[in-house]
C-alpha cells in the first residue's frame, strides 16, 4: 500500500494539465523593421559596421532563443552578399549548410516584387496534411506547409539555416534588392 501511494503521488507531480498548450517543435524566426539600416547602407557614408553589428546582435538573440550554446565573441558573418532581383529572377527551395542562422535585410522593395516563402522543415507533417484539410488556409498555424512574407524596405528576417526557403519568380521589372547572409560561430 505504501509503495502504491508513492507511485501515485509521483504521477501527480508529473501530470500535465489538459488546459496547457505546448509547442514542441517551434521554428523561431526573427522579423523586425530596421529601415535606418537601409539609410546607412545606401548613404554615401556606407556605414557597414552598424549594419554588420545589428546582424550579429539580432542573430545572436535568435541563436539563444533556439537554445544553442554559443559565445557572442565567436559569432561571425560567414557569408554575405547583395542580391538584386529584376524580371524573372527567383530562387528555388534551399537551405544553408554549415551555418547557424541565415537572413535577409531588404534594402529596396518595389511594388509587387518577389518575396520569400518558408517551408515547414518537419517532413513528416506532410503525411498528416494529405489526409486533413487545414481549418483556415490563410492563417499561419502549426500545420502551415508554407509561409509567405511580403517584405517592406528595412525588414530584417533571420531564421535557422536549416529552414527551407525560396523566392517567388519576379513578374515585373521593379527592383528587389536585399542583403543575404549566414552567421556561424565556428569558421
Amino acid at each position: 500500500s505504501d509503495s502504491r501511494n508513492s507511485i501515485f503521488s509521483c504521477l501527480l507531480v508529473f501530470r500535465i494539465p489538459f488546459q496547457m498548450m505546448y509547442s514542441l517543435f517551434p521554428t523561431p524566426v526573427f522579423h523586425e523593421n530596421h529601415k535606418h539600416l537601409c539609410d546607412r547602407f545606401n548613404s554615401s557614408q556606407n556605414d557597414f559596421k552598424i549594419v554588420s553589428d545589428t546582424l550579429l546582435d539580432k542573430g545572436f538573440e535568435l541563436i539563444k532563443r533556439m537554445g544553442l550554446k554559443t559565445d557572442y565573441n565567436n559569432l561571425k558573418i560567414k557569408d554575405i552578399w547583395l542580391e538584386t532581383f529584376k524580371e524573372y529572377s527567383n530562387q528555388e527551395y534551399h537551405v544553408h549548410y554549415n551555418s547557424l542562422v541565415s537572413g535577409f535585410l531588404f534594402l529596396e522593395v518595389g511594388k509587387d516584387t518577389s518575396f520569400p516563402i518558408f517551408c515547414d522543415p518537419r517532413s513528416n507533417t506532410l503525411l498528416y496534411k494529405d489526409i486533413n484539410e487545414l481549418e483556415n488556409k490563410d492563417e499561419v498555424s502549426a500545420m502551415s506547409e508554407r509561409v509567405n512574407i511580403k517584405p517592406q524596405q528595412g525588414d530584417l528576417i533571420i531564421f535557422p539555416s536549416y529552414l527551407p526557403h525560396m523566392f517567388t519568380v519576379q513578374k515585373n521589372n521593379n527592383i528587389l534588392r536585399f542583403i543575404h547572409f549566414n552567421l556561424h560561430d565556428k569558421l
